[in-house]
């Protein structure tokens, strides 16, 4: 069974909050599956890995590009699971404002290009 991490690019955000044998351990689990981990944040990649600080520059950055913040703990969930694979989305980091966006009903929809404006959906659902 091919590796829900093959292919996918990851920038690591956890350099204070990890130890160096811990953090040696996961990135060659992530090179054993075919992940890339790249420590420049760009567009093409795919996940922010962070440990428990999610207010640093590369968070913000991955937030205007859209980049999915993934807290560590899914790659150690996919590590014990290897028979299977496991949804990330659990794993997937929030801010508060995203939270408090989501209880309102509007969902921000930010564009990768600069040019264009940030659009908010209002979604109502009736019964």
């Amino acid at each position: 069974m091919k590796s829900p991490l093959c292919g996918k690019t990851f920038v690591l955000d956890i350099s204070h909050n990890i130890r160096f044998k811990e953090k040696s351990l996961l990135i060659k689990y992530l090179r054993e599956q075919n992940a890339n981990i790249s420590h420049i944040l760009t567009a093409s990649t795919d996940y922010v890995l962070v440990k428990d600080d999610v207010d640093t520059y590369k968070t913000r950055r991955a937030k205007q590009l859209g980049i999915t913040l993934l807290n560590v703990e899914y790659i150690y969930e996919c590590q014990r699971n290897l028979d299977k694979i496991v949804n990330p989305d659990p794993y997937v980091i929030t801010s508060a404002e995203d939270k408090e966006h989501f209880k309102s009903g509007l969902i921000p929809a930010e564009s990768k290009k600069k040019s264009e404006y940030h659009v908010y959906l209002q979604i109502s659902v009736e019964r």
